[in-house]
């Protein structure tokens, strides 16, 4: 572990020692706070001090032996950037699958899955989205759409985990996407913000497109793999359209 920590923290130009010791520090204190509350409810609790005592002496030393050997095994340790990546496709992939389950043994209706969607948007990210698209001339149907799918893919709850990428990424070099309209930028997005920002990027589409019309299903398929490539993605964003398209001349 140590070994991962102190490589890690010196690609970042944080002190390498400082991150170590840190990292030994709050293992040790607590594995003796644990090692502390074991020997009270033991008949023998000086002998489970002694081997907890060895056992957290000997992952010191492990500890140790793993700063000083980093530079040998540096190789080993993904770069930061590498990391991130890795860790967030995982934890996109595993929401993919999730959200494909429950879509499949669960909402199959479009209606419902349009319904929870919109739930998750919450009404005022809806007022504002609406208020918006009309502010920047762009179809609301269209910035609808586009919201309620990326509220499907990054529910209200992922989306507070993502509030915290930004920064890291930034130290990777790289930029997220953030907000309920899960736009790229080098600083956590609020709702309101990505929204505008759909909207900007909506209009500027649409005017090196001036043939197109987003209230147009296959029109806006196009539009919505420039927001996004994935297939997933579009295909429901799609779906949000044509359930949008039938709300509106009911």
């Amino acid at each position: 572990m140590t070994l991962a920590i102190s490589a890690t923290a010196e690609r970042l130009g944080v002190r390498p020692t400082l991150a170590t010791i840190t990292c030994l520090a709050v293992f040790v204190s607590y594995g003796l706070f644990h090692t502390w509350r074991a020997a009270r409810e033991t008949a023998n609790p000086a002998k489970i001090r002694l081997v907890r005592i060895i056992s957290h002496g000997l992952s010191t030393l492990g500890g140790f032996v793993g700063f000083h050997a980093r530079n040998l095994f540096a190789v080993l340790i993904p770069y930061p950037s590498e990391l991130l990546n890795a860790v967030w496709t995982a934890m996109f992939a595993a929401l993919v699958y999730s959200g494909a389950t429950r879509l499949l043994s669960r909402e199959t209706d479009s209606r419902s899955l349009f319904l929870r969607a919109r739930r998750d948007m919450g009404l005022d990210a809806w007022n504002y989205a609406k208020a918006a698209s009309r502010i920047h001339e762009v179809p609301s149907v269209a910035v609808h759409a586009i919201i309620l799918a990326e509220a499907v893919q990054r529910p209200r709850w992922f989306r507070k985990i993502e509030t915290v990428l930004p920064p890291l990424m930034r130290m990777a070099g790289r930029d997220a996407t953030t907000g309920i309209a899960q736009m790229r930028s080098v600083t956590a997005l609020s709702d309101e913000e990505s929204i505008d920002m759909l909207c900007i990027d909506m209009k500027n589409w649409l005017s090196h497109h001036p043939d197109v019309s987003l209230e147009n299903l296959d029109d806006f398929g196009d539009y919505a793999t420039h927001h996004s490539a994935d297939a997933v993605f579009v295909d429901s964003a799609k779906g949000f359209h044509a359930e949008l398209a039938e709300l509106i001349t009911e």
